[in-house]
């Protein structure tokens, strides 16, 4: 009885069979219609020099969907972009951490001045109330959020101010 039930019954068969034709037929139609796509693409003549290569690939089931070109052995232009945009974005990285250094060195720098010039033009302030006022001024300098342009204005404007805060008194 069990041999029996595993050999299929010639009507299941035939339905299995015709399934499996509508579901390939459907496939073939959805190929179709997706290589028609794609050419309609590739075939226009400002195209007439390229060279592609295509794969579209299942996530889920990793079973080729389309290829075009496929055994065909060719740099894909993505990836020259890929690599290049990679390198732009690592030496902009490297600018940016150079920059932030450079941010933080002068903020050191200008803190001592300020704290130096604040404490003859002011000299009854706390220490903390003048940590406070000097905090309130170099913090944008510190806040990698503020853009670059506002950041060097800021430290340039600083600057000058503890400039002549230092030669004023010189100039009598």
């Amino acid at each position: 009885m069990t041999l029996l039930r595993q050999i299929p019954r010639p009507r299941s068969l035939a339905l299995s069979l015709a399934a499996a034709t509508t579901l390939a037929g459907s496939a073939l139609a959805q190929q179709t219609a997706l290589d028609q796509r794609i050419r309609r693409i590739i075939d226009r003549p400002e195209f007439a020099h390229a060279m592609w290569g295509i794969q579209l690939t299942s996530l889920d089931s990793n079973r080729v969907l389309y290829a075009l070109n496929e055994t065909k052995l060719f740099t894909p232009g993505s990836t020259t972009k890929l690599v290049t945009e990679g390198s732009a974005i690592s030496s902009a990285q490297a600018w940016e951490v150079e920059a932030q250094l450079i941010y933080d060195q002068f903020a050191w720098v200008l803190y001592q001045e300020l704290w130096d010039v604040s404490a003859a033009a002011v000299p009854d302030l706390s220490a903390d109330e003048r940590r406070a006022r000097i905090d309130q001024v170099l913090d944008p300098l510190l806040d990698p959020t503020v853009p670059d342009a506002d950041r060097g204005a800021l430290l340039v404007d600083v600057f000058r101010s503890v400039l002549a805060a230092r030669v004023l008194p010189l100039l009598g």
